[in-house]
């Protein structure tokens, strides 16, 4: 075979926008790799993205009820395509239609949330202050000293289910996305999905405006980019990765048609050559991150003092303070009235009588 059509669509980090131009720098991890691969076996390949030629979104393949498959392995089986260079979860109904390459990587599952920051104690300050005329000291030190925590909806796929099937929370996915389950989860999946549909989009950015509005995303991370059961996904965006630890590991590989077992058995040579700098790629080329630690309480990042900011909070502090002296004089003034205006009608009343 003179040329190997592989499909590939922009995902993330593994495969960049600009994959597609041979001079790419910054092709992606596993774009990168696939090119190693090619350059050693001497195969010549065409990136095809398959966003643009066949109108496939962030659809690796489901089986459909007619026995046929959506998406890339969909493309795989009618002859369209001849790799998938995007490694995908190995699975037993998959290896019944396609080929799979060594294992590259071990990806975990875990779902991702937005944390809801609590600023429950400076509020309780705040209202302290009020009483005690010290608003503008209190609340200064209160945003300059006293930690910041986070309420952390749940901690396992268990709990999260029993937020969406209390309707407290949802799931988000995108549109042709499978949703993973074990034995001991599948009918916790079934009976929330069955209360609280999943929230669908095609977009990354529709899926993480869904997720900022109370959604809990599914998916698959390199289980060497967490460093624990909690680790940040975005810190700027507050994305919040939660590691299931019931839920069993996944091998991923690279996939092919049926018809290219010749062609697996090169490639596969090769990768055992390549594996050992597959780390060094996705980490080392900047592509991809060990994800930070998230930590339960956390310092509120300092501030420098300033002469706008501070004293416009200092007048704010004033005019407040003011307000409510003013609105208690206003009070008494009013009670003073409404008691010296009742002791003149009962006077009044009382000569009439007579």
């Amino acid at each position: 075979m003179t040329n190997i059509r592989v499909g590939v669509f922009p995902l993330e980090n593994d495969a960049q926008t600009c994959f597609e131009v041979p001079n790419c720098k910054h092709p992606g991890a596993e774009v990168e790799i696939l090119k190693m691969i090619f350059r050693l076996i001497g195969v010549n390949y065409t990136m095809i993205d398959v966003w643009k030629k066949f109108g496939q979104q962030y659809d690796f393949g489901s089986k459909q009820k007619n026995g046929n498959w959506s998406g890339m392995i969909g493309l795989l089986q009618s002859d369209q395509l001849d790799m998938i260079g995007l490694s995908m979860r190995i699975a037993p109904e998959r290896e019944e239609v396609v080929l799979f390459s060594y294992p590259t990587r071990v990806f975990e599952t875990s779902i991702q949330s937005f944390p809801v920051s609590s600023r429950m104690l400076l509020l309780i300050i705040l209202i302290a202050t009020f009483f005690i005329s010290q608003l503008y000291q209190t609340d200064m030190l209160a945003f300059l000293s006293v930690p910041l925590t986070y309420s952390i909806p749940f901690r396992s796929i268990k709990q999260a289910l029993e937020l969406v099937e209390h309707q407290k929370m949802y799931i988000a996915a995108f549109e042709n996305q499978t949703l993973l389950c074990t034995p001991t989860t599948c009918s916790l999946f079934q009976k929330s999905i069955d209360k609280n549909p999943v929230r669908r989009a095609n977009k990354d950015t529709e899926v993480q405006d869904l997720i900022k509005k109370g959604g809990i995303y599914q998916s698959t991370v390199d289980s060497a980019l967490l460093p624990g059961q909690l680790s940040w996904l975005n810190v700027d965006q507050k994305f919040l990765i939660v590691r299931d630890e019931d839920a069993p590991s996944y091998y991923v590989a690279f996939t092919f048609s049926k018809k290219h077992k010749k062609l697996l058995k090169k490639f596969n040579s090769a990768l055992i050559e390549v594996l050992p700098a597959v780390s060094l790629i996705t980490i080392g080329h900047g592509y991809n991150t060990k994800k930070k630690p998230f930590e339960i309480r956390t310092t509120n990042p300092r501030s420098s003092l300033s002469i706008n900011n501070h004293l416009w909070q200092l007048f704010r502090s004033f005019i407040i303070i003011s307000s409510i002296c003013l609105f208690v004089f206003g009070l008494e003034i009013l009670f003073h009235f409404l008691f010296h205006f009742r002791s003149s009608k009962s006077y009044s009343l009382a000569l009439f009588t007579l």
